[in-house]
């Protein structure tokens, strides 16, 4: 069985490592469009799973809605994974060959720039992964996103994921997910405030 929490820690190290060994240039710019992915669920989740037909309806058994919630996740995943795979690979990297020489002048190559690289890896690493497992705490509704009531499992085979309890300290560090610690305008605004950041590096 998949210890959540575990898993999120360890995966936020290794992101910050990465960080570590990418630089702080790109790991800013990465963290640019994961903040606007995060900003696009809040403000688009229920359109985007609405536009594939993958709704609760009134009558539903509970094996029925778990379906849904288990096809809601693979949507909005699969999308959260294609953005941040280009904010980490593509987007990132043409920056870099735009910008050429000048992108960075303001920080000095060698340990600065790698502990600083360090520090944005793991608010990325944060973003990603907390990202995808607040997919499965939070619920698409109009007006963004509601916590999964308590008692309600993941719409997974529970020896495989199964969701913390709700009096261990796993399930209180769910409320300070991605999806769940801000409202979708505060996650709006800090998207333009990091995209900001990206433009004035590139400058």
């Amino acid at each position: 069985m998949i210890n959540l929490f575990l898993l999120f820690w360890m995966l936020v190290v290794l992101f910050t490592v990465i960080g570590y060994m990418r630089g702080w240039q790109k790991e800013v710019i990465a963290m640019s469009g994961l903040v606007g992915a995060v900003a696009a669920l809040m403000q688009f989740g229920y359109e985007m799973v609405s536009l594939f037909g993958v709704v609760p309806a009134d009558g539903m058994t509970p094996e029925q809605l778990q379906d849904v919630r288990g096809r809601q996740i693979l949507i909005q995943g699969i999308f959260f994974a294609i953005v941040a795979f280009f904010s980490y690979q593509v987007v990132a990297s043409l920056a870099v060959s735009v910008a050429g020489g000048r992108f960075g002048e303001r920080i000095r190559a060698g340990l600065e720039r790698r502990i600083i690289g360090m520090l944005v890896g793991a608010i990325n690493g944060y973003l990603v992964v907390g990202g995808l497992w607040s997919l499965l705490e939070y619920v698409p509704i109009p007006d963004g996103y509601e916590h999964l009531p308590v008692g309600v499992l993941y719409p997974f085979d529970p020896n495989v994921i199964l969701r913390p309890a709700a009096d261990t300290l796993a399930f209180g560090f769910t409320e300070w997910l991605p999806l769940g610690i801000m409202s979708p305008t505060l996650w709006l605004i800090l998207f333009f405030v990091t995209f900001f950041i990206v433009i004035v590096a590139l400058i």
